[in-house]
This record gives structure tokens, sequence and C-alpha cells, in this order.
């Protein structure tokens, strides 16, 4: 009995307690929290300083792919193949179950030993064609292509020689100028090669030069005359396979009362831009680093100053793939290739290109003193 009424006078208490803590708690009112204070943002506070016009030049020249080529082997014409297709056949033809670069695994010299087995009744002959607007309004063109060592080698029926080594694509490609050879309308450049060897792994040709490419009413594409980039995606300005640098430089005068200066790319496709301001490095642009930088460190108020910005494109365009219906990105493999469509070439929508370019202004931003 005594333990138990112990128990109930201290819960009696307890209770009292907490009577006493909840009527303290609802007669003192609760303390205000302090509030943060509305913040300035750079967007709010900053603004456009103006730039000149852009100055816009390409690097390099202009690029088109031959991809597509009449293949002879023996008595057998197969017009119209691509490359990946066209290679396999002439391996066929001479006893490969496939292309043996892309099929097969070679132990010691035992793929390349099989060239003691081919004589002069042996071998391949390739035309790649391409048109072409008045050669007076095109200038300079340059062909470049695979092992050219393995080949006689003609435009329009005009020999022509490619020293390996002089492309600066791959060590193993060679470059020749074709100008002199070429005409308006239709070009074949032929690639004859006997007795076979296991070198020949036709691919495409590459064009380069001061050109333009546009579409072809017949499929494909040809050579026009040349014409100044703007802004926008290259493919649609006559650059679809272009895999180079753009240079858009801009000059611009800072106000006297800029405290901090930003220059930013709203809206652009490739790989990087690099920045420079009077030729001193500002940054990068891209490669998850945003696509703003802080010029301040390099300006000066009331200084004019010259903005260049070199948009990097990639080898995408160039060397494919073109034609994977399920249009690869930020990957590739070579079943991409193999998923090209057998015989064309293709109409030129067909093709499948990215979007590289500056694709809206750049903009110079300050925050006034």
């Amino acid at each position: 009995m005594e333990r138990s009424d112990a128990r109930d006078a201290a819960s009696t208490d307890a209770d009292r307690a907490d009577a006493t803590a909840g009527a303290v708690s609802a007669a003192a009112p609760e303390a205000p929290q302090p509030q943060p204070l509305p913040r300035r943002t750079a967007e709010s506070t900053r603004s456009p300083v103006a730039l000149s016009a852009p100055e816009i030049v390409p690097e390099r020249d202009n690029a088109l792919p031959i991809l597509h080529c009449d293949l002879y082997a023996g008595t057998k014409r197969y017009p119209g193949l691509h490359t990946v297709h066209a290679a396999r056949f002439a391996f066929e033809h001479h006893g490969f179950e496939n292309n043996p670069w892309d099929n097969a695994v070679q132990f010691k010299r035992r793929l390349l030993d099989r060239d003691a087995a081919f004589d002069e009744r042996s071998g391949i002959a390739a035309d790649y064609h391409f048109h072409m607007d008045s050669p007076e309004d095109i200038g300079q063109v340059r062909m470049e292509l695979e092992r050219p060592s393995c080949y006689r080698i003609s435009v329009n029926g005009i020999p022509v020689e490619a020293a390996a080594g002089t492309s600066r694509l791959d060590r193993h490609m060679g470059a020749v100028d074709i100008t002199r050879t070429l005409r308006q309308g239709r070009n074949t450049i032929r690639l004859e090669g006997r007795p076979f060897s296991i070198r020949m792994e036709l691919e495409p040709l590459y064009l380069f030069g001061q050109f333009t490419v546009a579409p072809h009413a017949e499929g494909g594409w040809r050579l026009a005359a040349n014409q100044p980039l703007g802004l926008g995606a290259w493919r649609d300005q006559g650059y679809p396979f272009y895999s180079d640098a753009v240079r858009y430089r801009h000059t611009f005068t800072l106000p006297d009362n800029a405290s901090r200066v930003f220059m930013s790319a709203p809206s652009w496709h490739g790989s990087v831009i690099s920045v420079t301001v009077d030729g001193e490095q500002a940054g990068l642009l891209g490669l998850e680093r945003g696509d703003e930088l802080e010029l301040t460190s390099l300006v000066r108020p009331g200084a004019v100053h010259t903005l260049d910005c070199r948009l990097s494109g990639t080898f995408r365009n160039l060397l494919g793939p073109h034609f994977d219906a399920s249009k690869p990105r930020n990957t590739a493999w070579p079943g991409a290739w193999k998923r090209s469509p057998l015989e064309g070439p293709p109409p030129a929508e067909d093709y499948d290109l990215l979007s590289y370019g500056l694709l809206a202004p750049i903009e110079i931003w300050k925050i006034p003193r």
C-alpha cells in the first residue's frame, strides 16, 4: 500500500508540472524566425555589351566523303555499293568468307601470306562517282584515300599518284591534288588493283577543298561554289561533313562602368569552344564546364577587345555511321556501319548528320559598379 501511494503522489506531481509547462508555453508567443534578405541575382543586375557582327572563318577545307562505288570483280559488276558491302564482296570473290579485317583474327602472318595465292588474273576495280558545278567556281580539290600504293588511280581517265603518309587523317592514307582532272557534271575516280591483295579493303574516298556541298538530284551530294558561313548549323550551310573547327570572332568596347564581365554561348553544338580575349586564353565551354565564362581579369573599361570563340566539331559527320536507323549518339560500333543500305547513294536527307555549329549569337554581359 505505501509503495502504491508513493507512485500515485509522484504521478500527480508530474501531471501538475506538465500542465504548468503547457500553460507557460501557450501564454508565451513563439519568437519570430529571421527571414533571409532577398538576393539580387546576376541576371537582375547585368546588362548586355554590344558586339560587332561576327567574322566566321572555317579553319580547314570543307569535306565530302564518297561512300559508294561500282565494284568490278572478275566478270561481275556490282553498281552503287556502299563501300562496307563492296569490300565484303571483293573479299568473298577472292575466296574469303568475309572481310578478314572485320571478322578474323590473324595468327602470325596467316592472312598476309594469302597474297602469294593471287596472280594477275585476280584483282578488282572500283569506280567512285561524284558531281560538281563549274570547276571555275570551286578552285582546288584534294582527294585522300586508303593505301594508295595498292592501286592504279585515275580521275576521268587521267592517271594520278598519291603517296602514302601524305594525308592528315591516317598515316596509311595518301593525298593528291585532282583539280586539273575535274569537269562540270559527273566525275569518276577509278581504283584498279591487280593482282588482288588482302590490303585492298575498299573504303570511302574523301574530297577536300574550298567548296560547299549541296544535295544532288540523283541522290547523294555535289560540289558547288564556296559560300561564307553564318550562324546556324554547318550542315545547313553547305558544310554537312565538316569535322574541324570554326572561329567566330567579334570586337567589343567595354563601358567605363563595368565591374564584372561575362560571356556566354546560349546555343551551340560541338565538342568544345575555346575562348580567347586579345589572344589570351579565357577558358573552355563544354566538357561539363557550362556555357558561361567570366572575362573580368582579361578586359578593361573603355578598351576595344577582340573575342575569339573557336568551336570544334568531331569526326562523326565525316566518318559516320551515316545510315543506322537507330541514330546512335555518343557511341558507335562496327555494326552501325554495316546497317548502311546495300546500294546508293540515297537522297541527301537520308544521311544522319549532327547539327554542329553556333546556333545562337555569342553574348557579353557586364555587371555595373
